[in-house]
């Protein structure tokens, strides 16, 4: 038997024998749309397509013709893990999509923040005027709409921001306790810390981590609308070097929901900016939450993934390194 194939697609020979492709990957009764082995039976020439699995793994599969006397009746099927150039070739997506996105955003932002500085001054002064009650009311809706505005731009900043945060000596613990205290009250929602390791003061930017630590806690509780648990986990990790390499410690922060999960069709656009499964007339925020938040933690030489199903809630999780 063919044992690569075997460890593929973890399954034995005889779960796979008689059976056609489509039934054994897909759990499909007919085959799939752009089936690279209907597509050779009437082009006779080789065919291939790449598809992500519900363990999120990406395969490509080629599938090539064989003369055999007259007829074209064989055909070889090729299957590989293409999971790591996937990603890779991700990775400079969102490097050239942050870019580009960098520099719209960061000029349209501070352009905007100067608007909003004159607007928000100018209501302050015909609040001093204007004292009647009900104007009064009108003048706070708009300065509360200015400041909305005014944290929007702040997080536009944040994304387009290059340079590299100010660090000082502080405790995750605190960050984490600060976020959640900014994050605010949920209703029915149960919040959850428990510090697995000591972890030492690490050289962070407080403010900025606590932003990115709020806004995942706040994406969290809006995934559990009906109520629900928010746990959040530290530990300290050793991650072995490879040849020549030192060993690294890290910090990892994992946040778990319990919450509606997100698919499998969505979760590779979780962190781009505006994305959002919510309808636009329950979103709270302005769909730049993750997106900031990714952005600052690797700013911090850190990373964030994300883990999710769909109704059976996600799990995020910050590494950041430990440094001396």
């Amino acid at each position: 038997s063919n044992k690569a194939c075997e460890a593929l697609i973890n399954l034995s020979p005889d779960q796979v024998v008689g059976k056609h492709c489509y039934e054994i990957v897909h759990s499909m009764d007919v085959p799939i749309l752009g089936c690279p082995l209907e597509k050779a039976i009437k082009t006779n020439r080789l065919e291939s397509m790449e598809f992500k699995t519900g363990d999120n793994r990406w395969l490509q599969v080629t599938v090539d013709p064989i003369k055999i006397g007259t007829n074209n009746d064989r055909f070889v099927h090729i299957v590989r893990d293409i999971t790591e150039a996937k990603e890779r070739e991700n990775e400079i997506i969102m490097v050239q999509k942050a870019k580009s996105f960098s520099i719209l955003s960061g000029g349209i932002a501070h352009d905007y923040n100067n608007l909003l500085t004159t607007i928000y001054g100018n209501i302050s002064l015909l609040k001093e005027e204007m004292t009647r009650p009900e104007h009064q009311e009108l003048f706070n809706d708009a300065e509360n709409a200015c400041i909305q505005a005014r944290d929007l731009t702040r997080q536009f900043i944040t994304l387009s921001r290059v340079a590299l945060p100010k660090k000082t000596s502080y405790d995750i613990e605190d960050i984490l306790s600060s976020a959640i205290e900014k994050a605010g009250e949920a209703k029915d929602i149960e919040i959850l810390m428990d510090i697995k390791d000591k972890t030492p003061a690490i050289e962070i930017d407080p403010e900025g981590l606590s932003h990115a630590f709020e806004n995942i806690i706040c994406n969290a509780v809006e995934a559990m609308p009906d109520g629900g648990r928010l746990e959040i986990l530290v530990k300290k990790e050793i991650v072995t070097g490879k040849k020549d390499e030192k060993d690294e410690s890290l910090i990892t922060i994992s946040f778990k929901d319990s919450g509606v999960g997100i698919s499998i069709h969505d979760i590779d656009s979780v962190f781009d900016p505006y994305f959002t499964t919510k309808e636009l007339s329950t979103q709270k925020g302005g769909g730049l939450g993750l997106a900031v938040s990714q952005s600052i933690v690797k700013k911090h030489g850190g990373n964030v993934r994300i883990n999710s199903k769909l109704g059976q809630g996600t799990t995020i999780t910050v590494t950041l390194p430990i440094t001396n």
